[in-house]
């Protein structure tokens, strides 16, 4: 490759994806670069002598008509091959477009080309690191590429050169001591793709660019320069707090809407922060979805902050929640009072890249596999780009590589004043920028793990606000939650015996064999190592009889599950875990007798030390897991909290994991959390479950000392929001037999539903084996090949799926679990939600289990109040802005028949109505409402 070489842009169409399969190409495009400027296309449709099947006309728009005249193969292929001799292929996909194209050329008689070929699709994950997404579909809108017909092979091929060019153009940008570290280890990319890399650095080096200004080279590293020193900026005048509709907006931005109850939220938040005369600590607020709530109380609490110069900490669920606050809210707030706002997040220390931990690692090798290579080039561009370093900065879902886990830093630990990388070093930065700033946003879980991160002087408390507080229970719970994988143990410790004996002639055993004092100790080491592995087993088999296989004989999915341990296994789980505690404990003597020889010994050569040091690494996981032991079996013995298994995808002995937790959250927030703030707001869209506040409230211990309030949205859901409630006498909850019938009723009603709807659609069901189920009955009908079908468990990961529905306009998923709460769909990226039934916890869920054992009256305290949480949060997926409209069909009928429907039906927002109607009739409503 040179400044000279012609690039040929391919994009096929073909009847299927199978390689090996008779598949043919329908159509192709080729768009010719040259100097980075397209110079010719070509493209053409092709008869692919057999049927199109209706999923690829539905991606592609190509149906039989359209390729009946066209030329077959056969008679395109001369022309084909001689206009990519001499060329570099290129392609979205390489792996793809080339051997199948090849496989045409060979199936017409002619040879496969023996062209190079660059891959887009691993260049654009190295050199566009931050992007969510690298389908073609991505990186267009990403760049800002015309792209107006995807999956059209002539579109496709010019949007790939366009990308093409960019690439070209990024990549010579590049410092040449990037370009140096990216040479040397990117071999593992598709096909040629490495030699552009090399290409690109002959060519740097011959031009030998001056290295940036905004970039310094430290210990091998390019990584940009850090400029901006943050100061906290004095300021003579204070703002007064805008309480009137006029005030407001004289300080609004243009662009910002006023909303009439996110003023009444605002003005609420204010006086209860600054009134002197409010005694209450905490303060409890519903505002509902659709008010602005972030808005909501960021611009009061800055307004109380800067009148008393107490900082703000924001805590809310995930890391992806903090990232929205600080790059979307944050800029609005400045915006508002017209001056910098300073806003840090606050993460754990693996959140963030180790510089030290990746220069290390990517010095010391360069066999990476394909994966772990793009990662590391991937680190190597973002490096100079980022400021913050903060690892959700860039896409790093690639593969099964765990690349990223060796390179993320260990916090405080780690930092090393001697290290060149430590004034660069972006933890210990980011620490540093908090005593500057006027909110800490950090999320639920580092809060609960570090609460005396934020503990200061009492007059200097902060103020901390949960958002999103409903979710911070459970976080609370899962947090102290102690997980024992027994088959990770067992596998870490059959690997250290391997390397100790079983390996032949490469073991220890067989290196120190002249040595019978240091043979004798690993002789014993190992003996301990597979006494403690016999124990695990046994355990495994004693738990799945006395605890799984009662659950594991009636299912028949593929699905993990969680299985809550018998209160008369705990005393004998306590026992063998001690007991295999004792195998560990006496394994580390061994060992340590076996080192102390080693150590003092000056007869040992370099290597027989240098495999017993690899020893010694093996063991460091093994200490974790010993230390995971022994906290487990003190909780167990004072049997406080709940107990439970969980079981792998297999449902056999050996998936078997143990965990315990301790359900108190209450205590923890009262006893670690509030007592380091001065006052506390907790705060979310659905906090209460209709009328019962208690059950919110229950789980905070908040007795008296507390406020509470809820708004309305101002959302107008008697016009917004259609509520079907099926009652057929066709088909009852209370009358299902077995799940076959209950499945096929969902098929069909799903089908009935959306079937020529054409809307976007979202399906709630309360497990993945019905989610599994169901999809697979739908894939069997018409409707899918009409509509695209997303399954959670089948199609990804939850970030992937969404993604992949908010690119379509009447796709159909299908989730469980986080879909009920968890995830938002913009606009009208979800405008009809299929409720399957009401979300209810499974009586073997382990939360129900120990509330049942603690509390009783389990269904009307627990699983009741749960439930209609779950279900009001549902309905929010639906209308999230004041302009959305949407349905919602609830598919089983005890809201009607049941007692306990008029509570759901009282937590409803105000507003909405429901229409209590047979199958027939809701789709006839559904039609309606989307017609006005």
């Amino acid at each position: 490759m040179n400044e000279e070489t012609k690039y040929a842009v391919v994009d096929l169409e073909t009847t299927g994806t199978d390689l090996q399969g008779e598949n043919r190409i329908i159509q192709i495009g080729v768009a010719f670069v040259q100097s980075g400027t397209v110079i010719k296309k070509y493209s053409t449709d092709v008869n692919p002598q057999m049927n199109i099947p209706a999923a690829i006309t539905k991606l592609t728009g190509i149906d039989n008509q359209r390729v009946f005249n066209a030329p077959i193969f056969e008679n395109l292929a001369g022309k084909i091959y001689s206009m990519l001799q001499g060329c570099v292929f290129v392609a979205h996909n390489v792996d793809f477009d080339f051997p199948f194209l090849n496989k045409e050329l060979e199936r017409s008689g002619y040879p496969a080309l023996d062209i190079s070929a660059v891959d887009t699709v691993s260049l654009s994950q190295i050199l566009f690191p931050g992007v969510r997404g690298y389908r073609l579909r991505d990186l267009t809108h990403y760049l800002g590429i015309e792209h107006d017909d995807p999956h059209s092979a002539d579109s496709d091929a010019d949007a790939t050169a366009e990308l093409f060019i960019n690439l070209q153009k990024k990549l010579i940008d590049l410092p040449i001591i990037t370009l140096e570290c990216m040479a040397r280890i990117g071999h593992g990319l598709p096909r040629q793709t490495h030699e552009l890399i090399t290409h690109t650095l002959e060519q740097a080096r011959l031009n030998s660019a001056d290295l940036p200004a905004d970039l310094d080279v430290i210990s091998g590293l390019a990584i940009k320069k850090d400029n901006i020193v943050k100061t906290k900026e004095m300021q003579e005048k204070r703002l007064k707090y805008p309480q009137s509709k006029a005030a407001k907006l004289k300080m609004y931005p243009d662009d910002l809407k006023w909303r009439k109850t996110q003023s009444m939220l605002m003005n609420y938040i204010y006086q209860q922060f600054n009134d002197p005369n409010v005694l209450s600590d905490n303060l409890v607020v519903e505002a509902p979805t659709g008010m602005g709530k972030t808005l909501g109380y960021l611009v009061p609490l800055w307004f109380v902050a800067q009148n008393t110069q107490n900082k703000v900490v924001i805590s809310v669920p995930t890391t992806i929640l903090q990232n929205q606050i600080i790059n979307q809210s944050v800029p609005v707030l400045s915006k508002i009072v017209g001056r910098k706002v300073n806003a840090v997040v606050i993460k754990g220390g693996n959140n963030y890249l180790s510089l030290t931990r990746f220069s290390k690692l990517i010095k010391q090798k360069d066999n990476f596999s394909r994966e772990s290579g793009i990662l590391a080039m991937k680190i190597l561009v973002w490096l100079l780009e980022t400021s913050r370093g903060d690892l959700d900065e860039i896409n790093s879902n690639l593969g099964f590589s765990n690349f990223i886990d060796q390179v993320r830093h260990t916090g405080d630990s780690e930092l090393d004043k001697k290290s060149p990388f430590y004034g660069h070093d972006f933890y210990r930065k980011n620490r540093a920028e908090e005593q500057y700033a006027d909110f800490l946003i950090t999320n639920h879980s580092y809060l609960i793990n570090n609460p005396d991160h934020f503990k200061t002087s009492d007059r200097h408390k902060p103020f901390l606000v949960l958002d999103e507080a409903q979710h911070f229970v459970e976080i609370a719970q899962s947090s102290q939650d102690i997980k024992l994988d027994l088959n990770a143990l067992m596998a870490t410790t059959h690997h250290v015996v391997s390397k100790l004996v079983m390996n032949h002639g490469e073991n220890i055993f067989n290196t120190f064999e002249m040595y019978p004092n240091v043979t004798f100790r690993v002789r014993r080491f190992a003996n301990m190592l597979e006494s403690c592995n016999s124990k695990i087993m046994k355990l495994q088999h004693q738990l799945f009889i006395s605890d799984v296989k009662r659950q594991s004989d009636v299912r028949n999915d593929n699905q993990p599950f969680d299985v809550s341990i018998n209160s008369s296994s705990i005393n004998n789980l306590a026992i063998s875990l001690t007991k295999m505690n004792d195998d560990l404990a006496g394994a580390f003597i061994e060992f340590e007798s076996a080192d102390d020889l080693l150590t003092n010994g000056n007869q040992f050569s370099k290597d027989q030390l240098q495999r017993w040091n690899e020893i010694k690494i093996s063991l460091q996981r093994l200490s974790e897991q010993m230390i995971t032991i022994n906290s487990m079996v003190t909780e167990l013995k004072q049997q406080d909290g709940i107990n439970w298994i969980t079981v792998g995808p297999n449902h056999d002995e050996g998936s078997i994991r143990i965990a315990h937790g301790t359900l108190n959250p209450a205590n923890l927030f009262q006893s670690k959390i509030q007592a380091n703030f001065k006052k506390v707001l907790l705060i979310g869209g659905s906090l209460f479950a209709g009328h019962n506040r208690n059950y919110f409230l229950d789980n905070f211990n908040f007795k008296d000392n507390v406020t509470v309030h809820s708004f309305n949205s101002g959302i107008n859901f008697s016009e917004q929001l259609d509520l079907e409630v099926v009652s057929d006498d066709q088909f009852s909850m209370d009358n299902i037999t077995n799940s076959t019938e209950y499945e096929n009723y969902l098929k069909d009603a799903i089908y009935h539903l959306t079937s020529g709807m054409n809307r976007q659609t979202l399906v709630l069901f309360n497990s993945l084996e019905t989610v599994e189920h169901v999809y697979s009955l739908l894939r069997k009908t018409d409707l899918g090949t009409e509509r695209r079908i997303l399954a959670q468990g089948i199609h990804g990961s939850n970030a992937k799926i969404v993604r992949e529905f908010n690119d379509e306009d009447d796709s159909i998923l299908l989730g469980a679990a986080s879909f009920w709460e968890g995830v938002d769909f913009p606009g009208d990226r979800l405008e009809l939600l299929i409720m399957t039934r009401l979300p209810f916890r499974s009586p073997d869920d382990k939360y129900v289990q120990n509330f049942n054992r603690t509390h009783g009256s389990t269904f009307r305290n627990f699983i009741l109040p749960d439930a209609i949480l779950r279900f009001k949060q549902g309905i929010g997926r639906v209308i999230r802005n004041s302009d959305d409209r949407g349905a919602v069909v609830l598919l089983d009928d005890r809201l009607v028949t049941r007692k306990y429907g008029k509570q759901f039906i009282n937590a409803l927002p105000q507003g909405v109505s429901k229409n209590e109607v047979n199958l027939k009739q809701a789709r006839q409503n559904l039609i309606d409402f989307f017609r006005q």
